[in-house]
């Protein structure tokens, strides 16, 4: 089998432009064969083949080699079938999270747990080890059941975590950047659908970091955030309810997806043009809450969060008992020497991974995200976060941006797992040979 390339001119670049790159050649398949067809004529070529989805990552993670070729997943975004006897479907990778979860809807399933960005895709967030707002549920990589994948010498295989062999092939997908192949169709498993109350208060910031602990071992799913020189920290907590709730957006992620994008792009220009304001300017910001005191919806509706105005974006899994010092000092770390601070910082949970390459492998986790709407915030503000934040031995979530070096990322056997299941850097792209230098 064979697979024309498109003809058409092409540039990938991230949503935030953070990077981009002219491939010499674009291949767009519509299925599993038509991929092991384009990895067939890369390796008869002897380039690189970088599969690509909606660029909705920070990092150069998955932008194509230099004078290399991408495979775009944006025609893979089909559902293949829904089993509601046993609550499972299988869909193409390429599909939209968001997609996804209202198709679920539609046939009164739901995931336990959702990726934070309805608008990345599931390849691209399985890829990358994405997971949700839950200390209490995995991420994707305990989701999702079987995966179709073809590896570098174009061969589809089947892993399922129905068999323990299939189940570490499975895990050892999650997280590993596409490295170790093309994910292109997964099975993931469901539950009936679900409604969400969710309840959001206002702490005194130090106030606010000691009900952290107590919410994580109490709700299903929890979310902190705080603006920077704000003297508030928010809490959302969120049960589950049989209560009837609206299917459409509630009223909080109008007021987060309207308001708050609006009240942030107001921030970042105003701050451009008066940094002295900035300060100022966030701590009234902060006085809005994510979501108002409380408010019901159906799961994934609250799970995801509203779209966001374009953003540069840091974020480090840290071990869950170390989260209330650390987010101290990061407080301490920008507000002290008055850094150009314009963009909220979130908090999302995860439990321990069992997947290698999972920023939660092995211990539960808080990740801190970290973001800036202006190049010029995100220059000073990342690397002071990222001092803040080394001692508390954080790992970086490698879809977003960092300031580590990248050697030093992957241990020795998992540099060696990826070298052994791809010695011709077939799937390779600057990034990754970052990644795997000894």
């Amino acid at each position: 089998m064979t697979i024309a390339p498109e003809l058409e001119d092409f540039t990938f670049r991230t949503w935030a432009g953070t990077c981009s790159r002219v491939p010499d050649r674009l291949y767009r398949p519509r299925n599993t064969e038509e991929v092991a067809a384009a990895i067939t004529e890369a390796q008869q070529a002897e380039v690189r083949l970088r599969v690509t989805g909606l660029g909705r990552a920070w990092s150069e993670a998955a932008c194509p080699a230099e004078r290399g070729w991408s495979l775009s997943t944006a025609r893979m975004n089909r559902v293949l079938e829904v089993d509601r006897t046993h609550h499972r479907i299988r869909v193409q990778a390429g599909i939209r999270i968001e997609d996804l979860a209202l198709v679920l809807a539609q046939h009164g399933l739901a995931l336990p747990n959702l990726p934070t960005s309805g608008e990345a895709t599931l390849g691209g967030l399985f890829a990358s080890g994405g997971h949700g707002l839950s200390p209490q549920h995995g991420g994707l990589g305990t989701t999702v059941r079987s995966v179709q994948v073809v590896d570098a010498s174009a061969r589809i295989r089947e892993c399922s975590a129905d068999d323990p062999e299939g189940r570490a092939d499975l895990h050892s997908h999650f997280g590993a950047l596409g490295a170790l192949g093309i994910v292109t169709e997964l099975s993931l498993a469901a539950v009936p659908a679900f409604g969400l109350e969710a309840r959001t208060r206002r702490f005194p910031f130090e106030v606010g970091l000691s009900t952290l602990a107590d919410a994580v071992s109490r709700f299903e799913y929890v979310r902190a955030m705080f603006w920077p020189y704000a003297p508030h920290l928010w809490r959302t907590t969120y049960e589950r309810t049989t209560a009837p709730v609206r299917t459409g957006a509630p009223a909080g992620w109008i007021r987060t997806g309207l308001v708050g994008r609006d009240l942030r792009r107001l921030v970042a220009a105003w701050g451009t043009s008066f940094p002295e304001q900035l300060p100022r300017l966030a701590s009234l910001a902060g006085r809005v809450g994510p979501l108002p005191p409380r408010c019901g919806a159906r799961s994934d509706r609250l799970l995801l969060l509203p779209p966001e105005p374009i953003h540069r974006a840091m974020a480090y899994a840290l071990p869950l008992e170390v989260l209330p010092e650390a987010l101290s000092r990061l407080r301490a770390a920008i507000e002290g020497p008055r850094l150009p601070a314009d963009a909220p910082v979130d908090v999302w949970f995860s439990p321990q991974e069992s997947a290698p390459f999972a920023p939660a492998f092995g211990r539960a986790t808080a990740t801190i995200v970290v973001r800036a709407s202006g190049a010029l915030a995100g220059d000073v503000v990342f690397p002071a976060a990222h001092a803040a934040l080394t001692p508390f031995a954080p790992r970086p979530h490698l879809g977003f941006l960092h300031a580590f070096d990248p050697s030093t990322l992957w241990p020795e056997a998992l540099r060696t797992r990826v070298l052994e299941a791809d010695p011709q850097h077939l799937f390779h792209n600057d990034f990754l040979e970052r990644l795997l230098a000894a």
